[in-house]
């Protein structure tokens, strides 16, 4: 039976002499204590963690994981969860451990238990080195009532998070050689750097770690008459590329693929550098950003800055130069659910088939681009090698992919937006591009663009809420959506399914349907099976 906080009279001396009672309410957090054989304690920590760079992972079956994990792992270590608070990019937990568990310790046990359930069962959380943040917050609830436990709960929603601006830079005659004397600069510095750790891994068999590098660029920064010039934090970001590398390297080993080695940057292969903080190195000076050791440069401003700029990277691709600032904006919260699901089928003949039968078709990009490349591949071939008539064609060659690659970055970028506002849940097939793209299909394949859709539906769903399942993609197309047979002898030649069951549909609505069926009720990058086989069952 649950105890009722009573009452407590206490008696102090007035001004007058007199005593008077004081009355003491309880608070509404004082519940009832704990104990064990040889004490009484009512401890409550106050625990706050992020997800790595505050991304919005923690929604829909992801929020409730983690809040389903986080008890279990409370419940092995005896421990309670009094309140709790899952936002999309934090977590508020409010639990009732033992005097001799430090905040830290019951913050630590309890990222680790949901941090490897889910990087397990959602494909995209793997992507990052981990779930959660180095920095947290940890510490004793004390006698705070519920009500201002609510309130400062309630205050977190909404909270910052981070957006790329992106702007076309337009430098002049004069200015464009600053920018690539310092791209040519940084370059040099990542290289150095580079060898050094190669030389140490192989030479020595030891790793250089970033906060090792820093200080022998900063020494050779002041000695290297190229680099006086230049601010300390553009060198500083170089080599947090630099640390960024083998990581990418590391994460390929544990994938399986082939992992490959950071490689020596050519001049061609050198994007930019890039400013960590707004005010020291960079600003905006009226309507123009003003960078150290470069000056104002011309920018055509595609849209209005939003937030407070606190970061900013200049790259060069295709000879035309862009800045991208990352501004701290408040989050948009998730979209009002609409009730809606759909199962979309990226296919050959068009961009994309939806399980409601809607054909989405988009311009054939890789198609136009051979004929226009004919002439420029024929100059370069001719041009002597390493002359400066072969550079500027080699240049002019660069820039008809790269517009492409824009058109059908933009295309799908609206069209991931339009699926993400009014569907609640989005399934897809879990395809690795890399192994179909050499064949015969390759131009129709990139021209798809499947990998860049299936990441621009997954970063979008995280900020609005929404869910996006990657489903097994064996035999969607062969598999009847209506009885579940297989069409074994089916060929990319038939275009049209029909089975005794009456489901008669074109083969990628069939496919689509399927993709809805087994993305329905699972979690996100769940495996599904692919159906039974029926060898009598063939397609008209």
């Amino acid at each position: 039976m649950r105890r009722v906080p009573r009452l407590r009279v206490s008696t102090r001396p007035f001004s007058s002499g007199a005593l008077v009672p004081r009355v003491e309410c309880p608070d509404p957090l004082d519940r009832e204590s704990r104990r064990d054989e040889r004490r009484i304690h009512l401890v409550v920590d106050h625990l706050i963690g992020c997800p790595t760079r505050r991304k919005p992972v923690l929604v829909g079956d992801g929020a409730r994981d983690c809040r389903a994990l986080s008890e279990a792992g409370c419940h092995d270590h005896g421990w309670t969860i009094e309140d709790s608070a899952i936002q999309p990019d934090h977590v508020h937990l409010f639990i009732r451990a033992w005097p001799k568990d430090s905040a830290a310790d019951v913050l630590e046990a309890v990222q680790g238990v949901p941090a490897h359930e889910l990087r397990a069962k959602s494909p995209h959380l793997r992507e990052t080195p981990s779930l959660w943040t180095r920095p947290s917050f940890a510490s004793t609830a004390g006698n705070v009532s519920q009500g201002t436990i609510r309130r400062s709960v309630e205050a977190q929603e909404g909270m910052e998070m981070f957006q790329a601006f992106v702007s076309r830079l337009d430098p002049g005659a004069s200015h464009r050689r600053r920018p690539e004397a310092v791209r040519e600069t940084c370059r040099r510095f990542y290289n150095t750097p580079l060898r050094r750790r190669k030389d140490a891994s192989e030479l020595r068999g030891v790793s250089i770690t970033k906060t090792e590098q820093p200080r022998p660029v900063e020494v050779e920064k002041d000695t290297s008459p190229y680099a006086s010039g230049i601010h300390s934090h553009i060198l500083r970001a170089v080599v947090a590329d630099l640390d960024d590398a083998p990581r990418a390297s590391f994460r390929r080993v544990e994938a399986g693929e082939e992992p490959g080695y950071p490689r020596f940057k050519g001049r061609d292969r050198f994007a930019g550098f890039g400013f960590k903080e707004y005010g020291d190195g960079f600003t905006i000076d009226g309507r123009r950003p003003k960078l150290s050791g470069i000056g104002r440069i011309a920018v055509r401003w595609h849209r209005a800055l939003e937030g407070t700029i606190e970061t900013a990277r200049i790259s060069c691709r295709a000879g035309k130069w862009s800045v991208s600032l990352a501004c701290a904006v408040e989050g948009p919260g998730p979209l009002p659910e609409t009730g809606k699901e759909i199962g979309v089928d990226v296919g050959l003949l068009r961009l994309a088939t939806l399980s409601d039968g809607a054909p989405v078709e988009g311009p054939r990009w890789y198609r136009t681009i051979p004929r226009e490349l004919r002439v420029p591949r024929r100059k370069i071939s001719r041009a002597v090698l390493g002359g400066r008539d072969r550079r500027e064609l080699v240049r002019r060659l660069r820039r008809s992919p790269a517009e492409v690659a824009n058109a059908r970055k933009d295309f799908l970028n609206k069209f991931a937006d339009e699926l993400i506002k009014r569907l609640d849940r989005i399934a897809l097939e879990d395809l690795r591009v890399a192994a179909p793209a050499c064949g015969r299909f390759a131009l129709s394949i990139l021209d798809a663009g499947r990998s860049y859709l299936v990441s621009r539906l997954a970063h979008k769903a995280e900020s609005a809420g929404r869910e996006v399942v990657l489903v097994d993609p064996a035999s969607t197309s062969k598999t009847c959506s209506g009885c579940g047979r297989v069409f074994e002898h089916l060929s990319p030649s038939d275009r049209w399914i029909s089975c005794a069951c009456g489901v008669s549909l074109d083969r990628d609505h069939n496919a689509a349907i399927n993709i809805l069926q087994r993305g329905r009720n699972r979690p996100m990058g769940a495996k599904l099976s692919a159906g039974r086989v029926c060898p009598e069952a063939a397609p008209l």
